[in-house]
């Protein structure tokens, strides 16, 4: 099989075609990147513990 002549034209439109593939991929990658997931907010009331004692234990 003879290799095939690719005119300057040829080569610059499938150079442009397969970078613009790539930089749509890209983007896509990488807006899907930084989306969070969604994760329901944790229902978390602080309160006061009356048992606790004011002293600090040091180990």
């Amino acid at each position: 099989m003879s290799p095939r002549n690719m005119s300057r034209r040829e080569f610059l439109k499938f150079t442009g075609l397969t970078l613009d593939a790539a930089a749509v991929a890209c983007s896509g990658l990488g807006y899907a990147a930084t989306r969070s997931p969604r994760t329901a907010d944790p229902k978390i009331k602080f309160e006061k513990d009356p048992a606790v004692n004011k002293r600090v234990l040091i180990a």
